[in-house]
């Protein structure tokens, strides 16, 4: 089934386009939880939680960028708020300065460090 047939009766509520997104995308979304929180257990459990937001907020999907860009930002939310809330603040200060400023390691965990500050804030 292409894609964008999958994501139309997804949106409908169809289980079956509801698997084929997520066997077609899961393993993507792992590997990118165990980059940003370095636990494969953790990111198990994230990878969970992301498509179970994605099977209730894929009818918010408008189209106008790939699905797969979609997912991304979602999945990426997800781990930066559960970062927020299950790190200490010590330790978010902490990684953001263990490594050098180069590297795409580094920007993630500015942009967590960021992000947990403006939820902090509000």
């Amino acid at each position: 089934m292409p894609e964008p047939e999958a994501i139309r009766l997804a949106q409908g509520g169809n289980a079956a386009a509801l698997e084929f997104i997520y066997r077609l995308h899961s393993r993507r979304v792992y590997n990118l939880c165990v980059r940003m929180v370095g636990n494969s257990g953790e990111a198990e459990g994230l990878t969970q939680d992301i498509f179970l937001h994605v099977f209730r907020k894929i009818h918010t999907f408008r189209g106008e960028a790939a699905f797969s860009t979609w997912l991304h930002r979602l999945a990426i939310n997800i781990v930066v708020v559960r970062l927020c809330k299950t790190a200490p603040r010590s330790l978010r200060q902490l990684s953001l300065f263990s490594e050098s400023s180069a590297g795409a390691a580094h920007l993630v965990r500015a942009t967590v460090f960021d992000s947990c500050r403006s939820i902090e804030q509000s």
